[in-house]
């Protein structure tokens, strides 16, 4: 049975008109307008119908109001043969809102095409994928929209679409989650122009090492990231790098080689059979392998760094001075490709790595790498000499002073393509590799002059030139013996002065 209009207090028709107007959402405005005018309306005609009945005093005033329905494009949702029941209207308003909510759940990931706009949760996740906001503080900011009844995602996670379930297999002692070398370049060329010349053999690059999550525990990632190193592709993907697959564990993967086997399954399947696109058959192919020399040691299945038999480019066995592996030979017997497969020198290896199923050089196309082998090896240890080495090749206090101050002078003249600005050289322990690498190429060429003595700003100015022409794209082809010869005498020379 329902209640007369008459026996509802104006308070709670109040209340209840301002609970239904609440539960239209916003983007249906045209609804809730609609809906208010009808309120407007049925009230009215309950002003006029009263009027009526305190007027002639008759039994039907005692009845409950009857509605003459408002049809809008036919869009009834008031009855006109039953009592007006705010209550009734309220349900069947939000059964409608119900179900227009429910027309497609995926509303929020869509694209309005027709005005090239987003949605506002479409937009929320570019703007959080821009500012990298932490997924706690977008839940709460979701939260908040709800309340305004703003159809959002309830979770960060149902806004950024992150997946519930990740495909991972066991890599003792964690866990390997491998994405696809396929699947990922697909992606990035699919939003290359059609127009596009893409190489029949696309060659990348990669690089594997260790990630700490956490500063309080060893829990850690071992990424396989890949980039491009066609020449026509790196005014686009020039700083495209994409994930191939990643560990986690707590240490490093007990086996490099289970660590490494579906990642050389499908480089082997891509190098024979390759993939299509765009009805053509594009091969993959290694151009070579980056890493820092402990995670180059680890998947190669060679000794360390600082082992007897670690130098990965030479066969002469180390010596161990003043508490460092020393390699003092400049002349030794390189090694090959060849000598590596074939494992000529026995003490070097650890194992057989399934890197040499690959058609790659295990030598030759796994560099060294120069950001710690250079910037934050020879650089770093030139000025902690000058700093607080030796006495006969420290550097006076008030020198290394007045050397700082130089340096730091120079900040007004560095442009913004330098990621970092000079600082004083007493905080040289804790340089960045660019700081080092802007000291070794720029500044300090200028700056060390008169400081140093000859003979030490001169085996500075080898290394200098030696690497210059090796980093410069077309030096580096003309005239890689001459800095071949310029860095062996800065070896021989380096030996003489700091021992």
């Amino acid at each position: 049975m329902y209640k007369s209009i008459k026996s509802i207090s104006a308070r709670h028709r109040r209340r209840l008109k301002q609970k239904l107007l609440l539960n239209v959402p916003l983007n249906h405005k045209n609804r809730r307008d609609q809906v208010s005018s009808e309120l407007v309306s049925v009230e009215q005609q309950n002003l006029e119908v009263s009027a009526y009945c305190n007027k002639h005093d008759t039994q039907e005033a005692n009845c409950a109001l009857p509605i003459v329905p408002i049809e809008p494009n036919n869009d009834n949702i008031f009855e006109s043969d039953q009592d007006f029941d705010l209550e009734d209207l309220l349900s069947k308003t939000s059964s409608e809102v119900s179900s227009c909510d429910t027309l497609n759940s995926n509303d929020y990931t869509l694209k309005d095409q027709g005005n090239g706009d987003s949605y506002l949760t479409y937009d929320l996740k570019d703007w959080t994928l821009e500012c990298k906001l932490p997924q706690t503080h977008i839940t709460k900011l979701l939260g908040v929209l709800r309340k305004y009844n703003i159809k959002v995602p309830q979770d960060a996670r149902t806004l950024m679409n992150t997946q519930r379930y990740v495909n991972t297999i066991s890599v003792p002692p964690g866990n390997y989650s491998h994405l696809g070398i396929k699947t990922q370049i697909l992606k990035l060329l699919a939003i290359l122009p059609q127009d596009f010349q893409i190489p029949s053999c696309i060659k990348i690059v990669i690089n594997v090492d260790g990630l700490p999550l956490s500063k309080s525990s060893g829990s850690q990632f071992w990424p396989i990231i890949a980039w491009f190193a066609n020449s026509n592709f790196e005014w686009i993907f020039m700083t495209k790098t994409f994930v191939v697959g990643v560990y986690h564990g707590y240490t490093k993967p007990k086996s490099p080689n289970e660590f490494l086997n579906q990642f050389c399954q499908e480089i082997i399947e891509l190098q024979e059979n390759g993939f299509l696109f765009r009805n053509r058959t594009l091969h993959i192919n290694i151009s070579h392998i980056v890493c820092d020399a402990p995670a180059r040691a680890y998947i190669t299945c060679t000794k360390s760094h600082t082992g007897y038999h670690g130098c990965s480019k030479c066969i002469q066995e180390g010596e161990f001075k003043l508490n460092r592996m020393t390699f003092p030979d400049p002349n030794s017997t390189p090694r090959t490709d060849d000598s590596f497969r074939t494992k000529s020198d026995e003490y070097h290896h650890t194992g057989i790595s399934l890197l040499e199923n690959l058609n790659i050089g295990m030598v030759t196309q796994i560099p060294i790498d120069y950001m710690h082998l250079v910037c934050l090896g020879v650089t770093k240890r030139l000025f902690q000499f000058w700093h607080k080495g030796r006495q006969d090749v420290r550097i006076p206090t008030s020198l290394f002073s007045d050397l700082s101050e130089i340096i730091v002078n120079f900040k007004q003249y560095i442009s913004s393509d330098f990621s970092r600005k000079p600082r004083t050289l007493f905080e040289v322990v804790r340089f960045k590799a660019t700081e080092f690498r802007q000291l070794l190429l720029y500044t300090g060429v200028v700056a060390l002059k008169g400081i140093l003595s000859d003979d030490q700003y001169s085996n500075f100015l080898h290394i200098s030139c030696a690497i210059r022409i090796l980093i410069t794209p077309d030096l580096c082809m003309e005239l890689n013996e001459s800095a071949q010869n310029v860095l062996h005498d800065f070896v021989v020379s380096y030996g003489e002065l700091y021992g």
